[in-house]
């Protein structure tokens, strides 16, 4: 099976809960990031989830887009900057750069598995669940990943 963007359902809400995953955007105390879409992958027990962020370089904006990938019960962090290339229709694509990856150090052995996920799920996220369906993506540039001991 391959990776698909889905409305997390009431049913799957307790598999995203149990991440708490949190505001870093805020110097408030962290509020919780509720559940609403994800890119899973069902078959292998793998989900990325769009967090917060605005991550587009078109706009000048610092604040990257910022995302999880649950593999293996592990949150592996990650974020980056999008810009759409091309002006016109057939020729535009979606390019990602991927400016941060926080590993879990466990999986130093498995970062190139990691990598592909990530690279698998953001053809299917494209931007914003699919938002440009017909806009293929592309992924420029990839950090050198962080190992740490939990990628909160």
């Amino acid at each position: 099976m391959a990776f698909v963007n889905e409305k997390i359902s009431e049913i799957d809400k307790p598999q995203y809960d149990q991440f708490q995953f949190r505001s870093q955007l805020t110097s408030q105390e962290k509020p919780l990031i509720p559940a609403y879409k994800w890119t899973i992958d069902r078959e292998r027990d793998t989900f990325l989830v769009f967090l917060e962020g605005q991550g587009s370089e078109a706009t000048g904006s610092r604040i990257p887009i910022f995302f999880a990938l649950v593999w293996k019960n592990k949150v592996i962090r990650f974020e980056g900057f999008c810009e759409l290339i091309g002006k016109h229709e057939g020729e535009r694509v979606c390019t990602w750069k991927i400016t941060k990856l926080l590993i879990p150090d466990g999986f130093r052995v498995e970062q190139e598995i990691i990598i592909g996920l990530i690279k698998e799920a953001m053809d299917a996220f494209r931007f914003m669940y699919g938002k440009w369906k017909e806009i293929p993506t592309r992924i420029d540039k990839i950090a050198v990943p962080i190992f740490v001991k939990e990628a909160l």
